[in-house]
Order: structure tokens, then sequence, then C-alpha cells
């Protein structure tokens, strides 16, 4: 009797383990949980309001209304960090003078080429040579000058900005004159050469014009002071300066 009962509580021991065993299997081959359903709706709110926060505008049915707008015109492109800017701030000036009644006439050559360098955007740092040359009947005198300058761009709109510029120079001068003198029978003429060497503060405020990108024209007051001589001289009026930038 104990052993009939022996057998059956293992039989039903070893009917219980089965039993744990295939609801084990079975739970392992369970198929998975469905996904939690998408709200999509909230998704594209959350989306939209993203892209009203970064700057791109209100968004409707997922269309922006407003977009990000770039610097297109040529005044807004130029003076960018890292440009060159190539140009002459009085151009080329060749002129002749004559005065009714008077024997002779004066002759001028003027150039002012000038190179400038945008070290960060619309500031720049630059520097220009002079040459002049004028000739009279009394004798001529020729002027070749170089100096820094440091400048600031403020575009204005899509084709106009000013670009004041501030900078120092150095001009030599060589004259050379005839003189007529009575020397008894015959008269003599003589001449006598003089150099001078001036130091100058040069300011410059063009309004720049920017029909098209890469080109410049401009005309503006400017200023020169003298800085060396006891007796100052102050030379102001108005200049045209034409160009280029590159990069």
């Amino acid at each position: 009797m104990i052993s009939a009962t022996l057998v059956l509580g293992a039989g039903s021991l070893a009917c219980a383990r089965h039993g744990d065993t295939q609801a084990s299997a079975d739970a392992g081959h369970a198929p998975p949980a469905p996904p939690p359903m998408r709200d999509l709706a909230a998704e594209k709110a959350a989306d939209d309001a993203a892209s009203a926060k970064s700057g791109n505008g209100a968004v409707v049915n997922g269309q922006s209304l407003t977009t990000t707008t770039t610097a297109s015109g040529p005044a807004e492109r130029f003076g960018h960090g890292g440009q060159f800017a190539i140009s002459s701030d009085n151009a080329l000036t060749i002129s002749n003078t004559t005065v009714n009644g008077v024997p002779g006439s004066t002759t001028t050559v003027q150039l002012e080429p000038a190179v400038d360098f945008f070290l960060i955007d619309n500031l720049s740092i630059g520097g220009f040579v002079e040459f002049m040359y004028v000739s009279t009947q009394g004798g001529h005198a020729s002027t070749f000058g170089i100096g820094p300058r440091v400048g600031y761009n403020v575009t204005l709109s899509d084709l106009i900005s000013v670009w004041p510029k501030a900078g120092l120079s150095i001009d030599t001068t060589n004259s050379t004159g005839n003189s007529v003198a009575n020397g008894g029978a015959a008269l003599e003429t003589t001449s006598a050469s003089t150099n001078t060497t001036n130091l100058a503060l040069n300011l410059y405020v063009p309004l720049m014009f920017h029909p098209a990108p890469h080109f410049f024209a401009g005309f503006g007051p400017f200023l020169d002071a003298d800085l060396t001589n006891s007796a100052r001289v102050v030379t102001w009026g108005g200049e045209v300066t034409l160009g280029g930038w590159v990069l």
C-alpha cells in the first residue's frame, strides 16, 4: 500500500514537472506583443513646433510659410572675411591745363592703386601706392607715396554700402624748377631741384555702389592733413573709387 502511494506520488510529481516544462515551452513560442500605436498627429505637431523654434518660420500641414533668407545682393556679398578688394581711390587722372594769354600749359598724371584684405566680416586692412607727376613750363614735380589703412564696411541695401577708411601716408616729392637769368649778352637758364617728405593723416568715406558681384564704384569726401610741416596743410575734397573683389 505504501509502495503504491509512493509510485502514485512520483507519477504526480513527474506530471507536474512535465506540465511546467510544457508551459515554459509554450510561453517561449508565444507570439510577440503588438507595438504600441503611434500618435501621428502628435508627432507631426511636435515636428512643426521644432521647425518654428529653429527659425524656419510657421509650418502648416507640413509646409513652411516662411524660409530663412541668405545674403544674395552684390552689396551684401561684399566685405566677407577672406576677401581681397583691389581698387584705385583716385582712379587715373590725366589732364592738361592751358590759360589764355599765358605761355605753356600744365600736365598732370595721377594714379593711386590700393589693396585691402578683410580679416573678418566688414573689417579690412590694406594699403595704397600713390604716384603723381606735374609738368609746367617752369619745371616739373613727381610725388611717390605709400601708406597703410584700416576700414569698416557697412551694408545699407542690396546694392549700396559705405566703406569709411582711415590711414597714414608718407610722400616724397622731387621738384625741379627752371630759372632764366640775364648773363650779359645771352640769357642763361639754370635748374634747381628740391626734395620734401611729408607724413599725412588720410580719411576717406566713399558711398559704394555694387551694380554686380565682384565690382564696385564709389564716391565720397576725403581729407588729407599734413603732420610734419610747421605750416600744416589740410586738403579736402571728393574722390571717385573703382575696383572689384575676389574670393
